[in-house]
This record gives C-alpha cells, sequence and structure tokens, in this order.
C-alpha cells in the first residue's frame, strides 16, 4: 500500500504510471535494503536525508498527520 500510495503521487505529477511504479518499489527495495546493511536507525536516515523546509521533510510531515498516521498505528495493533 506504501509503494502504491507512492506510485500514484508520481503519477499525479506526470510520470507515466509504469515507471511511477517502478520507481516507488526500488526507493523502497533499496531504503530497506540500506537499513538492514548499515544498522542504522530510520531516524537517522531522514535526519541525512532531509534539509529543513524542504521537500521531503514535508511529504514526511504528510505522513504523520491524519489521515495517514492513523491507520499505519491501527493496523499495528491487530
Amino acid at each position: 500500500m506504501f509503494v502504491e500510495a507512492l506510485a500514484e503521487g508520481a503519477v499525479l505529477q506526470g510520470l507515466p504510471r509504469v515507471t511511477a511504479y517502478r520507481l516507488a518499489a526500488q526507493t523502497i527495495y533499496d531504503t530497506g535494503e540500506m537499513l538492514l546493511a548499515s544498522g542504522t536507525h530510520l531516524s537517522e536516515v531522514k535526519d541525512a536525508v532531509t534539509s529543513p523546509g524542504g521537500t521531503t521533510i514535508e511529504g514526511v510531515g504528510s505522513w504523520r498527520s491524519p489521515p495517514h498516521r492513523h491507520p499505519c498505528d491501527r493496523g499495528k495493533r491487530r
């Protein structure tokens, strides 16, 4: 569902659907691989790749607020 959400956002910005889905999947894959290989905490990676007021931190912020955060929280409690 996260990959689909990333891809759909890219489609809305004009990327072809096939490209958007491939890039979204590769982003999730590479991030997971990097975290597992490095042992780095996710918050350290977030801090390393974002800048105050930048587009990346704005995107992170959108996932921390409803409606995104609450479905994730509910899902992990089940």
